[in-house]
């Protein structure tokens, strides 16, 4: 982030850690009299480029972790074919899923990191407050009960924006992206 006079510029990269291939990047010159209006536009920019790769990335991982509860894998794995699909109702059932997943393992660490990503994309799309507060809520517990999990440090990244917690967004991609999971 670079600031002259009155105006800001705010450049972002999406690089993938394990590769260091060059996924995504984008630059935002606006007004500095317009910075929480630019700060929204390059969260919603970052988490709408992260959230399709952190999907895929989440299934594909999903995928190759044996679980010890293969039904509340099974619900896992549903809730988050039903969340990509990015709807209101496939969201709907996506908690449903996950809920059902944590209902047999309350310990699920992962299915409680997804649970928050559903909740919060209810937040973005109808500005519910207490769904925000929710997704916060399950991304600290998942986090809690797998610190070391990277999927679940790019949750607490993707989540922490939208709390105006920008330090805290950056700590934990960060811990993702190093593969420390430092917590």
């Amino acid at each position: 982030m670079r600031r002259s006079a009155d105006r800001i510029r705010i450049s972002a990269q999406l690089v993938d850690a394990t590769t260091g291939n060059h996924l995504w990047a984008e630059r935002f010159d606006r007004n500095f009299r317009e910075i929480f209006e630019v700060q929204d536009e390059v969260t919603r920019t970052i988490v709408s480029t992260l959230f399709g790769k952190l999907q895929i990335a989440g299934a594909e991982l999903a995928k190759r972790k044996h679980p010890e509860n293969l039904a509340a894998y099974d619900y896992l794995l549903r809730g988050i074919a039903y969340h990509q699909l990015s709807t209101r109702d496939d969201n709907e059932r996506a908690r449903a899923m996950l809920k059902m997943a944590l209902k047999l393992d309350p310990e699920f660490a992962i299915a409680h990191g997804v649970l928050a990503l559903a909740e919060q994309e209810d937040w973005f799309r109808d500005g519910d407050v207490a769904a925000k507060d929710r997704a916060f809520e399950l991304a600290k517990r998942a986090h809690k009960l797998d610190p070391e999990d990277a999927r679940i440090q790019v949750i607490l990244g993707y989540v922490h924006p939208y709390r105006r917690d920008l330090d805290k967004a950056e700590y934990h991609i960060e811990e993702d992206a190093s593969g420390e999971g430092r917590g």
